[in-house]
């Protein structure tokens, strides 16, 4: 899928991976996972928005936004799951956001009592707390990029932030020439980073299985850009 994106029978098995793909989305309400994707797919926009946009892309595009519409509309268990998933989101993200609302959502709620009292724990954290951290996984915080400095430090918290960031100077470094590889293996790392911000630990090598190819090939493509130089 990712090598003959041209080839006409794995682009239908394609198109028929992503409609599952939604339709599991949807079912187990991965509001998160949701969203994410929504952030893939403005970002697929961008990237390949050099394409020529004849006739026939514009059919195959439509096709794929018929058929889910259509599946949304005349199955009313997929129209019920999306009305409760899209609920639930927004429902969440008012309760992160401290706002009022006629139902708390007990997840993020968690999440939020978590991390507050985490802050206040870290206000009396003494110096060699702040160097070298509690230890691995001394707390269970579910947020990444908070528990990055409260088990490592500050150097520790820096350090793990930077790899989290490290693929981004690829994306605009190679924005214009990314190989459909290097979009693919960037498109699973949003999924990882933007779990930083609501669930999960720093660490396990899914963090960073899709960040460790893409230096590789930076590094590559830089020294192939060097040697021509020369």
């Amino acid at each position: 899928l990712v090598y003959h994106p041209k080839h006409k029978m794995l682009g239908c098995f394609k198109i028929a991976l992503l409609i599952a793909a939604l339709y599991n989305i949807v079912i187990t309400m991965r509001r998160g996972m949701f969203i994410t994707m929504i952030f893939i797919f403005i970002l697929h926009i961008y990237l390949t928005a050099k394409i020529t946009w004849n006739i026939k892309v514009f059919f195959r595009g439509f096709a794929i936004v018929a058929i889910v519409y259509i599946l949304y509309l005349k199955i009313p268990y997929i129209h019920m799951q999306a009305g409760k998933m899209m609920d639930s989101a927004i429902n969440a993200l008012n309760t992160l956001l401290g706002k009022n609302t006629s139902s708390e959502d007990m997840a993020a709620a968690g999440r939020v009592l978590n991390r507050t009292l985490t802050l206040n724990e870290m206000k009396s954290f003494g110096l060699s707390d702040w160097l070298f951290g509690k230890g691995y996984n001394a707390k269970w915080i579910d947020f990444p990029f908070l528990q990055c400095f409260y088990d490592m430090g500050i150097p520790g918290g820096l350090f793990y932030i930077a790899t989290q960031l490290l693929p981004f100077g690829f994306l605009a470094k190679h924005k214009s020439n990314m190989q459909n590889h290097e979009k693919l293996l960037f498109y699973l790392f949003i999924i990882s980073f933007v779990n930083n911000f609501y669930s999960g630990i720093p660490y396990g090598m899914a963090k960073f299985m899709y960040i460790v190819p893409l230096l590789a090939n930076w590094k590559n493509t830089s020294g192939i850009a060097h040697k021509t130089t020369i």
